[in-house]
């Protein structure tokens, strides 16, 4: 009976699912693409997005950092731009006086006009919310559309569309790129040139169409619209490879293609001739670290939800590109569909599809083939490093365009399931897919809480005047861009971040600023302090309060006078008749020790009590154990650990360093504190500023015999904080 009613509830189920097929299929084609669309953007939000709304205006998609700053900075000042009459290409704000050409950064023109209504009411971090919420769901909707016109389905498009936009190379880009995600004219140009392929488009809507797309690319990147047009000629020369003797139809798109790349390099000629004339000499980011390993398309990297594994970690490791850059990631599955279908499609013109992949992958490997990050053979890509819109690009985001057409695969071959075995074709897609996730138990959100209120508040009108050049000295790189755009750029910038430094001024170091947060420390003498800021016309050096323990020091030793303290923030000043630099003793430090895993090669510093000097061959051979500290962090019990420590272990090189100092005469604290251990001064914090740490002081390092940085341990230690130093003697 139970059975019986079980047939007859199938039997009625198998007509209604049929029905909602069926009305499916009956849908306008832009219901269809409109409910792809919500669903793509749907996963996007709750992948990513959703952590962002309840505070949009204090938290960031995508770790808030130096590139994502400036993106931040850059929505707001083409707009600006304009507005006072400038050109938005050279901006005077930024490395006065002379300023600076923006042609070769990722200054995104377009995005930011785009967005200025947004900007202008809400503020820079909402646009740049709403561009990255919206970026892959374009992206995948976007190549939805190529597949569509394709295969004229919606479930095989539908996944097509989402292995571009949910790639690996945008889940990386995610961490921050804006200007990377934003690749969905890249897609939109190929829809366009297949409609015009298949004759539903006459040929000047196509041209103007397509004219449109790619200057809209080239104001988001032009590192995009570069390859853009590589690989679009690649695709070409496939497609007359796989025309046959049918070759004329697409001979006369690929003219019209030319004619509409003419019209964009008319309309793009004042900016390229800015480019040109500012190429840089070399190219900014090496390119034979930039690319993919021949593991990439089979191990995945963090950042995907199976990458973080142990054993994925051990095996890439060695991989020349970052974790979010290595775009390469295809997965075993997604490797098997392109198998299946070279197989299945094997006498079907789809087949020359499988070519295109084969060829962008091995640009992507990059001029030195990689095997577990061993070079193994010259690449394919020699010749592309040397086009000078290419000169930037990285070949580590190449597979974006493999996973273009991938999707495009993927929609073809699912098209083309059939019972009784179709689901299989079904189930191995799905698997690639699901593999692609990102690592959602990391969300990418971060508060951007980082400009005081001597910003906000409007305070700075009172204390600076229009115009001046104003020396930052931050938390973090790149806020001096967020209290600009806050200022609505009433002051200027000596030095900015806005990613790898142009010429000529990548070869100083004042042009990298100060922060304590800094990727390459460098804590400069007094002199060279005042001479940074006379040599770039600064009248003013403003402290963040949260750098304060740190750079306060310099100031005062450079004979900076402090005017205002208030609002997060003190305001410094040459006094009249000018700035007297203090000698401070001489300290030194060379090596590699800016992370764990580095070597020291060598210091030198006076010794607290005046005995004479403390240098690293006084400790060589012998593991020694550094402790940073500070006047201001109160760390007696901290100290006192660590001579019970130093007692315990005379074979262990035991050293103090009482860093960052205003006073002239640092506190002594052996008398006090019993101390029988090396204790050194180092006034302006070069030592410790070189094991690039941006927490507060204490904090300890224990160095190898060898010099390698072992550890290095935040905040103050015990007497068992100190024992847990060393490694474990085995039993």
């Amino acid at each position: 009976m139970a059975i019986a009613e079980e047939q007859l509830v199938g039997a009625a189920a198998a007509p209604a699912a049929q029905r909602i097929v069926t009305s499916a299929r009956a849908l306008r084609p832009w219901v269809r693409a409109l409910i792809a669309y919500l669903l793509y953007q749907s996963l996007v939000i709750v992948l990513w997005a959703a952590p962002v709304f309840p505070d949009p205006r204090h938290r960031s998609l995508g770790p808030f950092l130096g590139d994502s700053v400036f993106y931040a900075w850059a929505l707001r000042w083409t707009p600006w731009a304009l507005l006072h009459g400038q050109n938005p290409i050279f901006s005077d704000r930024i490395f006065a006086p002379t300023g600076v050409n923006l042609a070769w950064t990722a200054f995104i023109p377009g995005p930011a006009v785009v967005m200025w209504p947004v900007t202008r009411l809400f503020g820079p971090i909402i646009s740049y919310n709403v561009l990255m919420a919206l970026s892959p769901a374009l992206a995948a909707w976007a190549a939805y559309l190529v597949c569509n016109r394709v295969t004229r389905a919606f479930w095989p498009s539908l996944m097509g569309g989402y292995l571009f936009g949910f790639s690996t190379y945008m889940v990386g880009q995610m961490h921050g790129h804006v200007n990377l995600v934003l690749i969905f004219p890249v897609a939109i140009a190929v829809y366009l040139v297949v409609r015009r392929i298949e004759g539903s488009l006459d040929r000047l809507p196509f041209v103007a169409w397509l004219a449109v797309t790619l200057i809209g690319l080239f104001s988001i990147s032009t590192e995009l619209f570069a390859t853009t047009v590589l690989f679009g000629g690649l695709a070409f020369a496939c497609a007359i490879v796989a025309a046959g003797h049918d070759r004329a139809p697409v001979f006369r798109v690929g003219l019209e293609v030319g004619l509409a790349c003419v019209i964009v390099g008319g309309t793009l000629l004042p900016f390229a001739v800015s480019a040109l004339r500012h190429l840089p000499a070399t190219p900014l980011r090496p390119s034979d670290r930039t690319s993919i390993d021949l593991l990439s398309p089979i191990v995945p990297r963090p950042g995907t939800a199976f990458g973080s594994r142990p054993s994925f970690l051990r095996m890439t490791e060695g991989f020349t590109a970052r974790r979010a850059e290595d775009a390469g990631y295809l997965g075993v599955p997604l490797i098997l569909m392109f198998a299946l279908f070279a197989i299945t499609e094997r006498r079907r013109r789809a087949t020359w599809g499988l070519v295109f992949v084969v060829l962008a992958t091995a640009l992507a490997l990059g001029p030195t083939v990689h095997l577990a990050g061993r070079p193994v053979f010259t690449g394919a890509d020699v010749v592309v490093t040397h086009i000078p819109l290419l000169l930037n690009a990285t070949s580590q985001r190449f597979p974006a365009y493999t996973a273009l057409a991938m999707g495009v695969i993927a929609a073809i071959w699912l098209r083309g399931a059939r019972r009784p075995w179709g689901w299989l074709r079904w189930a191995l897609v799905m698997i690639g897919a699901a593999a692609l996730l990102p690592a959602v138990d990391t969300p990418l959100f971060y508060p951007t809480e980082s400009v005081p209120a001597f910003i906000t508040d409007g305070t700075y009108r009172l204390e600076l005047q229009p115009d001046e050049i104003v020396f930052p000295i931050l938390p973090t790189i790149a806020d001096e861009l967020l209290w600009q755009q806050a200022g609505d750029f009433s002051f200027r910038l000596p030095a900015a971040y806005i990613g790898a430094l142009p010429d000529p001024f990548n070869h100083e170091r004042r042009y990298r600023g100060l922060a304590m947060g800094q990727p390459n420390p460098y804590m400069p003498t007094p002199s060279e302090l005042l001479s940074w800021l006379r040599g770039a016309d600064a009248t003013a050096v403003l402290l963040d309060d949260a750098a304060r323990e740190r750079f306060e020091p310099l100031l005062l030793a450079s004979g900076l006078e402090r005017v205002y303290l208030g609002g997060g923030v003190s305001l410094w000043r040459e006094p009249l008749g000018g700035a007297k630099p203090r000698r401070v003793p001489t300290v030194g430090v060379s090596g590699t020790q800016n992370q764990q895993g580095g070597v020291v090669a060598g210091f030198q510093m006076p010794a607290l009590d005046g005995t004479g000097g403390i240098t690293w061959g006084r400790y060589a051979g012998h593991p020694l154990v550094m402790t940073f500290y500070t006047s201001a962090c109160h760390c007696d019990e901290h100290l006192r650990a660590m001579q019970a420590f130093h007692l315990a272990h005379p074979d262990v090189g035991a050293l103090a360093v009482a860093s960052f100092t205003g006073s002239t005469v640092p506190v002594d604290v052996t008398t006090n504190l019993k101390l029988t251990y090396d204790i050194g001064v180092d006034q302006l914090g070069r030592v410790a500023t070189s094991f690039y740490h941006p927490s507060p002081l204490p904090f300890t390092v224990l160095v190898g015999p060898d010099g390698r940085v072992l550890r290095i341990v935040d905040g103050p230690l015990d007497r068992a904080g100190f024992e847990s130093l060393l490694p474990a003697e085995p039993a």
